[in-house]
């Protein structure tokens, strides 16, 4: 079976060699009276200890060697990424400093990701309007960019409050949204900010299948995805994000030859290109 090859929209290459950490299953939390079997409530959470939560210790390796090591899982069915890291040779990718090389000869707007889009960094939570964050985004700019930002990353209001702060211009804040605009995670929306965030034409960027998959499976059968619109998460849609549907992201006469061959099974389908429940 022939598919597009898969296109990841975001990925930190830098952070691969670390391996799965089960303490960010069931991490150890001393913060009021919640249960300490708890997942973090947002990203900060982890990364800088904030709110009494043990701080994980995550140290990045832009060893170009690493870093294609790192590459080599993508080639499962991936041949483009989007990411700050890169290795020559793999997999295409499309967000290290807009450096043509590592685009493998293909063209496109320039890409900026953006990883703390409103400079909270550390224990800075903010809710409320835009100016009370540390920076926000120049909308002039990004202007005619692809622009890619995790942002929501979290189960609370403070980071609900990141898209909040990134989807209006009222009050201080800064509205990011657009049809070349990807953000990352989104957990912590609501139902009528995924209205708002689906009727803008901007691009919401989940992670691995398998979290997609396991998510699908919880939503009742009506509003479950099709694994035709899976397999589109990883092949047209981010080709429209990057606005390289002329060259990536179907396979039609004139496009570029960025395909991935799996084995042939009794019934084939969507899902077998996108791996039977996301795990193969």
């Amino acid at each position: 079976m022939f598919s597009p090859g898969f296109i990841n929209a975001y990925h930190q290459l830098s952070y691969d060699h670390k391996g799965s950490l089960t303490i960010l299953t069931c991490p150890k939390a001393e913060y009021g009276d919640k249960d300490p079997r708890q997942r973090y409530d947002q990203r900060q959470d982890r990364l800088s200890g904030c709110r009494r939560f043990t701080r994980l210790h995550f140290h990045q390796d832009r060893d170009t060697e690493t870093l294609a090591f790192n590459e080599l899982r993508h080639l499962v069915g991936a041949t483009s990424m989007v990411g700050p890291d890169g290795a020559p040779g793999f997999v295409r990718n499309f967000g290290v400093g807009n450096n043509e090389a590592l685009r493998e000869g293909l063209k496109s707007r320039r890409v900026i990701v953006d990883a703390f889009p409103l400079g909270d960094t550390g224990c800075k939570h903010q809710v409320g309007n835009g100016d009370k964050y540390p920076t926000h985004p120049d909308k002039a700019s990004v202007k005619g960019a692809v622009y890619i930002a995790p942002v929501a990353a979290g189960l609370d209001r403070q980071a609900r409050n990141e898209y909040l702060n990134l989807s209006s211009d009222k009050g201080g804040r800064v509205n990011m949204l657009g049809r070349h605009t990807g953000f990352v995670h989104l957990m912590a929306l609501l139902p009528q900010d995924v209205k708002a965030f689906a009727q803008s034409g901007s691009t919401s960027l989940l992670g691995e299948l398998a979290v997609v998959y396991a998510f699908n499976e919880n939503l009742p059968k009506k509003a479950a995805f099709s694994d035709r619109e899976i397999w589109r998460m990883v092949t047209a849609n981010p080709a429209r994000l990057l606005d390289v549907s002329r060259q990536l992201g179907d396979i039609r006469t004139g496009i570029v030859a960025d395909l991935a061959l799996f084995r042939k099974r009794e019934n084939i389908s969507y899902r077998l290109s996108c791996g039977d429940n996301g795990r193969s």
